[in-house]
């Protein structure tokens, strides 16, 4: 049922919005990344320069302890933060879908109400979306104010 639903939804309804929300926390996201792997980078450099000061075996043991702490550390690192871009673009859009389409619906049923069009009366979101109270308030104006009585109302 979820998968149906969701296959019929369109998702995307104002990319200039989804999209430029999305890259923007995606572009905060990956300088964060940039600047935590620089600060990780080093402090490796200055553990290995620091283990230079030891000798023979005990040297190479901590130098290859430390490498291969830096590569498991490296590897997950990575791992996570292809996740956490992956789980940020997903739902940032999905998310936003619960701006974008509100803003959507309601640009649609006022074109559609300006331009005498059939409109789907009264307008409705769907429980989990932005702007709820915003339909409601749109759907008593337009109760209020019938599209064929703007002839008979002064101008201010």
């Amino acid at each position: 049922m979820f998968f149906k639903n969701l296959y019929r939804r369109q998702i995307v309804v104002n990319a200039k919005l989804q999209y430029g929300v999305v890259a923007f926390f995606v572009g905060l996201s990956s300088i964060n990344i940039a600047f935590f792997l620089t600060a990780y980078w080093l402090s490796q450099r200055q553990l290995s320069e620091a283990l230079t000061g030891l000798s023979g075996p005990d040297q190479q043991f901590a130098l290859n302890l430390l490498e291969k702490q830096g590569e498991a550390f490296f590897r997950a690192s990575a791992l996570f933060s292809l996740f956490s871009l992956c789980l940020s673009i997903a739902l940032g859009i999905v998310l936003l879908n619960h701006i974008a389409g509100p803003v959507f619906a309601i640009k649609q049923y006022l074109d559609a109400r300006l331009s005498g069009a059939v409109v789907r009366h009264p307008l409705k979101f769907r429980k989990h979306d932005f702007f709820y109270e915003v339909a409601d308030s749109l759907t008593k104006v337009f109760d209020n104010d019938p599209p064929d009585s703007k002839e008979t109302k002064k101008p201010f």
